[in-house]
């Protein structure tokens, strides 16, 4: 009998941790985020010539880790929900040399950000 008390109070502990650390995940250790969003602009080209939205697909990445991406369609926007930090927003696609974007994101806060590609 002095066994199966000892099992018995081992997976109570073990039922505990599990069930504190499952609260952790969803409670007040949850990290506070941010929205960026904006365009995809296209400038320079001919004489006169308008900026416009571009297509793309937009990257964010943080400590040069990929956190987020997202297609972006001709004149549509992007936009990411981030934890605060520092991130850096960078374009692939269609071979367009783009400027990056260093975006701080701050919690609860929104944030605008034109990502410029030069026409050739």
């Amino acid at each position: 009998m002095g066994i199966s008390k000892v099992l018995a109070a081992g997976v109570a502990v073990l039922a505990a941790g599990v069930l504190a650390g499952c609260a952790g995940e969803t409670g007040g250790g949850s990290q506070a985020t941010g929205t960026v969003h904006g365009t995809i602009t296209m400038t320079g080209g001919p004489r006169g010539a308008s900026p416009v939205g571009a297509a793309g697909t937009v990257v964010a990445k943080k400590g040069g880790k990929q956190v987020a991406r997202q297609d972006v369609a001709e004149g549509q926007q992007f936009s990411f929900q981030l934890p605060s930090g520092k991130y850096q927003l960078s374009v692939s696609g269609d071979g367009l040399p783009c400027a990056d974007a260093t975006v701080t994101v701050a919690a609860d806060a929104d944030q605008n950000v034109a990502l410029v590609c030069s026409r050739k």
